[in-house]
Order: C-alpha cells, then sequence, then structure tokens
C-alpha cells in the first residue's frame, strides 16, 4: 500500500505489517476460492478543501495463481472527498468497514486485558475488559451492529469472570478464541 500525499500510514489493525514512510508492506497467507480478506490500514489525513477528491493511497498485490501456476499482480487506486456537511459524511459511512475496524481495535483490548490479568494486575484488566464493552456497545449503536453489541455483551460478562481464578481459566480460552477469529480478517 503506498498513500498518497498527505496521507501518513499510522498502523494496520489485527495484521503484522512494516511501515516504511508512506509505504506499507503485509502479506496474507492461503487465499482460497469464495474467501475474501483483507487488511485494516489506520491513516491520517491532512485537511482539504469541501468538494477536493484526492487519491489515497495506491494498493499493489501480488501473488501464486495456484490454477495457471504464474505470480499474478494487480494494482486498485483507493480515492476519498472531502465534505464539511456531517449529514452527508455520516450517510457515506462504509459501515462495514467501520464495524471490521471497531472489532479489530476491540480485539487488541481484550488481549491487553488478557496480558494484565496474566500478570496479575487483576483490577486494571476488569477496567480494560470494561471500558471495551462500553467501546462495543457504544459503536454498535452508532453502526447498528448486533455482530458488536453481541461482542460487547461477551465482554461485560467476561468482566466478571477475571477475579475468580477457576472462571478466569475458561473465560480466558474464550477470549483466545474470539481473539484468533477477528484477527483472521475474512468474509466467505
Amino acid at each position: 500500500i503506498r498513500c498518497g500525499d498527505g496521507v501518513r500510514p499510522v498502523r494496520v489493525l489485527g495484521r503484522e505489517a512494516e511501515i516504511i514512510g508512506s509505504v506499507v508492506i503485509t502479506s496474507i497467507n492461503q487465499v482460497y476460492g469464495n474467501r475474501e480478506k483483507y487488511i485494516l490500514l489506520e491513516i491520517e489525513v491532512e485537511p482539504r478543501r469541501a468538494g477536493e477528491k484526492i487519491s489515497m493511497a495506491q494498493i499493489r498485490v501480488s501473488y501464486n495463481n495456484m490454477m495457471t501456476q504464474r505470480r499474478d499482480e494487480f494494482s486498485k487506486y483507493v480515492t476519498a472527498g472531502f465534505t464539511v456537511d456531517p449529514n452527508f459524511a455520516e450517510e457515506n459511512v462504509d459501515r462495514p468497514t467501520m464495524v471490521s475496524a471497531v472489532m479489530q481495535i476491540a480485539a487488541e483490548k481484550s488481549e491487553e486485558a488478557m496480558l494484565l490479568r496474566d500478570a496479575g494486575r487483576i483490577e486494571e484488566a476488569k477496567a480494560t475488559v470494561q471500558a471495551n464493552a462500553v467501546y462495543l456497545q457504544s459503536n454498535a449503536a452508532t453502526l447498528g451492529s448486533d455482530d458488536l453489541a453481541g461482542y460487547g455483551e461477551a465482554m461485560a460478562a467476561e468482566a466478571e469472570s477475571i477475579e475468580d481464578e477457576e472462571e478466569w481459566t475458561a473465560a480466558r480460552k474464550r477470549m483466545v478464541e474470539d481473539q484468533y477469529e477477528k484477527a483472521s480478517q475474512q468474509s466467505y
């Protein structure tokens, strides 16, 4: 991913990547037919005038095509427009992408809470999980997402399990499974 002028890559959510200046390099392994995998890149964009459109990034993908036994490549530009109209901006939010981004951020917070709990910092872990539940529920309402609402409810329940050693073992296992599922960044 080569970011355009005035666009700064901040981080890739839920996936290992290397950021060198305005270029992001990452890999996705084992993509099969009828499966879609994705990369969520958080960026900062310099302010622009309303009505202006810019090239946000050029995406270049290369892969080994198992059907043809050749290396294939394709490229695409991603553009964005700017507005001062909050209603227009709200109407044009890509809700599935935003839901995926919220899921990835919540999975990171879940992992952070798990590491805190494993280090014996129980109160901090519980506060992190509770804050994560609130974050998910808030975004569920904003984005109209049942998936986020369900994940938020699960996080709220896990917060209650953190203090009890026996309950924590089962909760930790569920959290690891959830983190793995979210990190796979795929849809069918």
